[in-house]
């Protein structure tokens, strides 16, 4: 046994050096078991590369990825369908590495990368198992044609994991475009993170080829050239998403959960199905409310223009199995007239309602993610990715105007003008240099607000808004990575607050 796992460990690094299909590895692992001699088979691989540049996924014949899925449901770390669905729902820990030691080459891959997912002790059993399932539809449906993935409502962020790590295991015909994935998800929880670095760890070459951003749906700027891919997408989610795919012609890779006709959830409903969502929405009773959600879904996208393939996950991993593929024809069939162009404008996700007065509205307003497979999109992306570019956004939401730096406002009576100091000319410069002078390693900088202040008395009054952040020198570099935080900024303006009168004597804070 030991024999033939190196053996099949041997082969492997052989195809990632030749970039030779799957099934060639296949192939190629079980003759190094045997000890029969190679033979490379070239119809197989010409018979996969024709599936993978199809134009049309309406007729996609069983391909590869679906015998390998039928493996999986053999799969000896597979819980008993007679155990209660609880057990399959538990996360598999270290000291389950054993049922992932690779008996069967072609599925060599997945057991590698179940044996990183176990030393996480993060990932539910049958989530990785429906999970991979669809990543092998994707992969083998747009691998060749789309180069950039936008994973939505990713959460623990693993299809897009095992995408990467499908087209990194040389059965890719782009190696010169190599796959770049984004998340996106309100949250990016701990078990995300945890995936990353364990991930990063096994195969360090994919760190720049994944980005995790926080943030809403409403922010997503969706675009031709990236797959919108999603796996349960809750409720009204999956109605976003078709409605999104089929107003910006993007590809879309989506498996439905949590059917409702609740008027709330489908309020962003795609126009082009219209008459289907109005049907299900009015009607009295739907005996079979999941079918018919998912009829209108594909009738959005094929009103689109798009060609559209069905799949089914194994129910043994998921009851919520039916997989929705989409890709917009580039001709109409009928006319051969390019579709490039005609149909609604690549544009924003369904717009949700919110009251824009609202300084969280503002800040989304601002705030977008590029899908777009392109350098400049790609750069701002990194810039918004990660949990500390998430969590000093989330600061900035609290800040007045949404600003960078946390900022406050003091307003006092001037002194009397045989009371004024050298601050009786610029006080915007003064009152920097004393805030400044609170704590060595922040720097402030006033800015008057508005025009001078005279009472009926003739006293005089200004307000300055003050923003603080941390000095960056040569002696204090780390801190300048760091965000100064609300709360330091709050205690450092207080005690500006509390000197000033000492500072300006004659002074009084309002």
């Amino acid at each position: 046994t030991a024999m033939a796992i190196r053996a099949a460990m041997a082969a492997r690094s052989c195809l990632l050096r030749q970039r030779f299909t799957l099934a060639t590895f296949t192939s190629l692992a079980f003759a190094a078991e045997s000890g029969v001699a190679y033979a490379y088979n070239q119809e197989t691989n010409s018979r996969r590369a024709r599936q993978r540049t199809r134009s049309s996924l309406s007729s996609a014949p069983v391909t590869l990825a679906a015998a390998e899925i039928e493996k999986l449901t053999q799969h000896k770390a597979l819980w008993d369908e007679s155990e209660p669905l609880s057990r399959a729902r538990r996360k598999l820990k270290p000291r389950h590495r054993a049922l992932f030691e690779p008996d069967d080459a072609s599925l060599f891959l997945f057991d590698e990368f179940c044996t990183v997912l176990c030393d996480t002790g993060v990932m539910p059993r049958k989530e990785i198992f429906e999970t991979w399932s669809a990543a092998l539809y994707i992969h083998e449906t747009f691998g060749g044609q789309v180069r950039r993935v936008c994973d939505v409502a990713a959460g623990h962020s693993l299809l897009a994991w095992a995408l990467l790590v499908l087209d990194d295991d040389g059965n890719n015909e782009n190696a010169d475009t190599p796959l770049t994935v984004l998340c996106v998800d309100r949250r990016m929880p701990s078990s995300a993170e945890a995936i990353r670095l364990a991930m990063i760890d096994r195969w360090p070459h994919l760190e720049e080829r994944f980005d995790f951003v926080e943030g809403s749906l409403e922010q997503l700027h969706p675009h031709p050239s990236c797959l919108l891919a999603s796996v349960h997408a809750c409720g009204g989610l999956s109605d976003l998403l078709i409605a999104s795919a089929a107003s910006s012609q993007s590809p879309i890779a989506l498996v439905p959960c949590c059917h409702t006709r609740k008027k709330k959830a489908l309020l962003g409903a795609s126009d082009f199905a219209r008459a289907e969502y109005d049907a299900i929405i009015d009607a009295d009773e739907v005996k079979d409310l999941t079918t018919m959600l998912d009829m209108a879904r594909e009738a959005a996208l094929r009103n689109a223009g798009f060609d559209i393939c069905t799949k089914y996950l194994p129910k043994r991993f998921t009851l919520k199995n039916r997989f929705i593929m989409g890709m917009p024809r580039s001709t109409d069939p009928n006319t051969g007239i390019s579709l490039n162009g005609a149909l609604t404008p690549p544009g924003r996700m369904p717009p949700i309602e919110i009251d824009m007065s609202l300084a969280k509205a503002n800040f989304l307003s601002i705030f977008t993610i590029p899908c777009e497979d392109s350098e400049d999109a790609r750069i701002t992306v990194k810039e918004l990715s990660g949990k500390t570019n998430a969590d000093r956004r989330k600061q900035a939401l609290h800040r007045k105007g949404n600003a960078e730096t946390p900022t406050y406002d003091i307003s006092f009576w001037l002194p009397s003008c045989d009371k004024m100091n050298e601050a009786q000319h610029d006080w915007e410069a003064s009152l920097t240099r004393f805030a400044s002078s609170i704590r060595p390693d922040v720097r402030c900088e006033a800015k008057q607000i508005g025009e001078e202040f005279i009472n009926s008395s003739g006293r005089r009054a200004r307000a300055f808004r003050m923003s603080y952040w941390y000095e960056t020198d040569g002696n204090n570099e780390e801190k300048g990575e760091d965000e100064l935080t609300n709360d330091e900024a709050k205690a450092i303006h207080r005690e500006v607050y509390e000197k000033l009168p000492t500072k300006y004597p004659g002074a009084e804070c309002r």
